[in-house]
């Protein structure tokens, strides 16, 4: 089970290493651009502020959130974390999927890839269900900061 764990850390932080990469490497990414953002009008109910916010501050949040799970320090919480990002991607790819506005999408890893809705779609399960197994099942990880501050405690 700790060999599970190890491989959806790394797994999981891979991904949104290049995410966030591809997000902020590439000037003028489209991920970035405001008329990104403006795509998502049909969540009518999302003030159009708060969308720009989310997809300014999102490659920050999944390098943050990857860095955290890669290390494995306080890896059930940032997994808990991540599980929410990732049902916001589920929730606008379904939605994008529904309405047919995007035909491919530049949202996942900016330039660097493009992926059609349901291979996005496709990824962001894979995502949730590796998400949900470090909530579940996170407390035995390999080289990891918290198995590592467990083991200080014990000997203390």
């Amino acid at each position: 089970m700790a060999y599970i764990t190890l491989v959806l850390r790394v797994l999981i932080g891979a991904i949104l290493l290049t995410s966030a990469f591809g997000k902020m490497t590439y000037a003028g990414s489209r991920a970035l651009a405001p008329q990104m953002a403006e795509t998502l009008n049909v969540f009518f109910f999302i003030p159009l502020t708060w969308i720009h916010f989310y997809v300014s501050a999102l490659p920050w949040l999944e390098l943050a959130i990857a860095l955290f799970i890669l290390l494995g320090f306080y890896q059930r919480i940032f997994a808990a974390v991540f599980v929410m990002v990732v049902i916001t991607f589920i929730i606008s790819n379904g939605v994008f999927l529904y309405y047919d506005k995007l035909s491919s999408c530049h949202c996942c890893f900016g330039d660097l890839a493009s992926l059609r809705l349901p291979e996005a779609l496709a990824l962001d399960v894979i995502m949730l269900t590796a998400g949900v197994w470090l909530v579940w099942k996170g407390q035995h990880s390999l080289f990891s900061v918290d198995a590592w501050r467990k083991q200080l405690h014990i000997k203390n």
